[in-house]
């Protein structure tokens, strides 16, 4: 009777949540309005004036004549890239390393570091344009189906997941050969770095992976350990069940539940990572920092149906494209202080994308890669001010409910 009781209510909840209430509809603002700033025209005239649209430009060259008379040494500048998660949306960022491989400007990269869908992606980015085919093939070709396998709705509810990750493993664990490890090994050798990033369940931080580390490491368990990082890296967590990982404390042995790095951090890149002489901060000053964001910086304005499954999405979504943002500033501000040159490569925000992260439609991947090819071949599309995208987020407060849209000044800008 208690099962019966049970089940009862969790269908119950369930069609609540599905069929949800009846609201009145309401007349939405226009998303072109809603992505523009607004004047607020019952504020007086000058109290809330807009923030000089310049402040990270006069903050750059404030930094750099304070440390005019730094010492640097007489080092080549290098290059380091960062991929962030964004599921199916990994399709624009491998169109912009092919693009940029076809320019023939493409640098070989000192450090990579890759999260969730940047994780597939960062082994190939890391070994260069010979793999550009293969990373191609993985975002035009592959379906849903070839990426993971559904459960049968009734076991979900004493699953750990909605879905079995078993395709995507083992398309992982045959991409992670020996010789594919033996040329990660012989690139961490000369000093190049890959790292990966997961998210440990227990602790609920970030775990960052030297790939190249386990690749050399010559134990046995490498090779399994290099797949189940990349697994654990892009597995949803919820969607995808979290990846086991045996680790060894003070002797002891332990299990850790890793699962997306998505889930703590949107993308990395450590102050370590860059290797700076004690005492000079800007030792690596005219390096390249290249972010390569395999989505929007702004989530599309849209009119949120009064339901609860839509407004808790719509509200978590909120939560990731704010916590991107926030990431990409750190990696600003990184930039600033220590003299590298930034780099962003976003999706524009004017282009037309109505894909789930986790749908994959060959026929709009295809589109995010056309995308991320152009911008990656032409070179000119590279933010290099967050400024310019409306990263800064001047958000003035609001005296009243009455604006008037600045013309021009939409995100998308």
């Amino acid at each position: 009777m208690t099962r019966r009781l049970v089940m009862g209510a969790w269908g119950m909840m369930l069609g609540l949540a599905a069929v949800g209430c009846r609201f009145p509809a309401r007349n939405c603002v226009p998303p072109n309005l809603s992505m523009s700033y607004l004047r607020d025209v019952d504020a007086p005239d000058g109290q809330f004036p807009m923030v000089n649209p310049d402040l990270f430009h006069s903050l750059q060259l404030t930094l750099e004549r304070e440390q005019a008379d730094t010492v640097v040494p007489n080092r080549s500048p290098q290059n380091y890239l960062a991929l962030t998660g964004g599921g199916v949306f990994g399709a624009f960022t491998v169109g912009v390393l092919c693009g940029w491989s076809d320019s023939g400007k493409r640098p070989q990269f000192d450090v990579v570091t890759g999260i969730s869908t940047g994780a597939l992606i960062a082994t190939y980015a890391f070994l260069g344009p010979k793999y550009d085919s293969q990373l191609r093939d993985y975002y035009s070709n592959y379906g849903s189906r070839d990426v993971y396998r559904p459960r049968r709705k009734l076991s979900i509810l004493w699953s750990d997941s909605v879905v079995s990750s078993e395709p995507l493993r083992q398309k992982i664990d045959a991409a992670c050969t020996p010789e594919l490890l033996a040329e990660v090994a012989a690139a961490h050798q000369t000093g190049r770095r890959l790292y990966i990033g997961t998210t440990n369940l227990d602790t609920r931080k970030l775990v960052i992976w030297d790939m190249g580390a386990i690749a050399s490491s010559g134990r046995p368990e490498a090779r399994a350990l290099y797949r189940d990082v990349v697994l654990a890296s892009c597995s949803v967590p919820a969607f995808f069940p979290p990846v086991r990982i045996e680790v060894e404390i003070n002797g002891q042995r332990y299990e850790e539940l890793h699962v997306d790095g998505g889930a703590t951090t949107a993308v990395f890149f450590q102050p370590f990572m860059l290797q700076l002489d004690r005492g000079n901060i800007r030792s690596r000053a005219g390096s390249n920092l290249y972010v390569i964001d395999a989505g929007k910086i702004f989530a599309d304005p849209k009119c949120v149906e009064q339901r609860i499954l839509k407004i808790a999405g719509t509200t978590l979504r909120a939560m990731l494209y704010s916590g991107s943002r926030n990431d990409l500033f750190r990696l600003y501000t990184l930039a600033l202080i220590t003299g590298l040159n930034y780099h962003l490569a976003a999706v524009p925000q004017d282009f037309p994308m109505d894909l789930d992260s986790l749908n994959f439609d060959p026929k709009k991947m295809r589109r995010l890669y056309d995308e991320g090819y152009r911008q990656g071949y032409s070179g000119k599309e590279w933010h290099t001010r967050l400024d310019n995208i409306g990263i800064d987020e001047d958000i003035l407060p609001r005296s009243g409910t009455r604006f008037q849209a600045w013309p021009g000044s939409e995100r998308s800008r």
